[in-house]
């Protein structure tokens, strides 16, 4: 056989192994596609609801959010969870954006600061969405309806059970989230009243720990070091209550101040070794549940505008840590 022809063999050859592949790639591929849309459309959602937070990445919201996916799916709703996994109020609004453009039926989302915020909930109650804030109110804006504790109520109650917990000069160092945030501007200002009469309490320190564990374990650390007086520590986010015990376990102090936190339930083990002394409860998986059923509502027509969350206060003698 000639060279030429030999040659000839080889590329037909060549040429129909690559057609009988490509024709098998284009069958199991077309029965994957098809498989994977059948997979997705077995189950028909009346509404589409978006879940949007400022952080999704950290456990408060992720606690939130399997709450609320949960009941979503036992009421028949597709919810779809959006935002940034560090925090970035910007990349929450864009995503909030989105949605609007999306046309979902209702947006739940973390109440932001700011013109901008206000501005992208109104857009979406002008679509016709109704938007529910959690955690966080925003009444200035045109929200359908805020779902949270009284956070200026909470903060007085962090007061009291300060004012009623210690003894002797009390020199605080106060731990925010983020002092743009309602729900922390309210706490603090709540707090500052319930302990503005009691002469033996002062307010030395506010530091913003931007809702982060490291933070917050930076600014304690620090705070106790340059203020060695400090003998109380208040925590207003829900996200900084182990960085401040962290803060305290990695410092040197003759002894252990008194630590408050707003948290949730998985920090109470915090209790038994003595490193928290008070705890102002929430309960994210009871928010995000609700959150979802007053979504339905509002689609069936309601229109309650504030719905409380209780928080009631864990001490740790009742939880049979050791206490101050």
């Amino acid at each position: 056989m000639a060279e030429s022809e030999k040659a000839s063999f080889f590329y037909a050859f060549v040429g129909l192994l690559f057609t009988v592949g490509l024709l098998f790639t284009l069958y199991y591929g077309k029965q994957a596609f098809y498989v994977e849309r059948a997979e997705v459309n077995t189950r028909q959602y009346e509404y589409h609801f978006a879940l949007v937070s400022e952080e999704a990445d950290n456990s408060y919201w992720r606690l939130f959010e399997r709450s609320a996916r949960a009941k979503a799916e036992e009421k028949g709703v597709y919810l779809e969870a959006v935002g940034p996994k560090q925090s970035d109020t910007g990349e929450a609004l864009r995503a909030i954006d989105r949605m609007i453009a999306t046309g979902v039926d209702g947006i739940v989302m973390q109440g932001f600061p700011g013109a901008a915020a206000v501005d992208i909930v109104n857009k979406a109650v002008e679509r016709g969405i109704p938007v529910i804030t959690v955690h966080s109110d925003m009444p200035e804006s045109n929200c359908s309806a805020y779902l949270g504790a009284d956070n200026y109520e909470a903060g007085f109650r962090a007061g009291e059970e300060l004012v009623q917990e210690t003894e002797g000069p009390i020199f605080v160092g106060l731990v925010t989230g983020n002092l743009k945030s309602s729900d922390q501007y309210l706490r603090l200002e709540g707090f500052e009243d319930a302990i503005e009469y009691s002469e033996r309490i002062q307010i030395v320190a506010v530091k913003e720990a931007n809702h982060t564990e490291s933070g917050a374990t930076q600014i304690t650390y620090a705070l106790l070091r340059q203020d060695p007086e400090v003998n109380a520590l208040i925590s207003t986010s829900a996200l900084n209550g182990t960085g401040v015990m962290q803060g305290v376990n990695e410092s040197v102090v003759s002894e252990r101040p008194y630590i408050l936190a707003f948290d949730y339930r998985e920090r109470e083990a915090a209790f038994s070794t003595g490193e928290l002394n008070s705890l102002i409860l929430h309960n994210p998986e009871e928010i995000g549940a609700r959150a979802v059923e007053l979504m339905l509502e509002w689609q069936n027509g309601s229109s309650a505008k504030v719905l409380p969350v209780s928080s009631p206060i864990l001490r740790s003698e009742d939880q049979g840590g050791g206490g101050r």
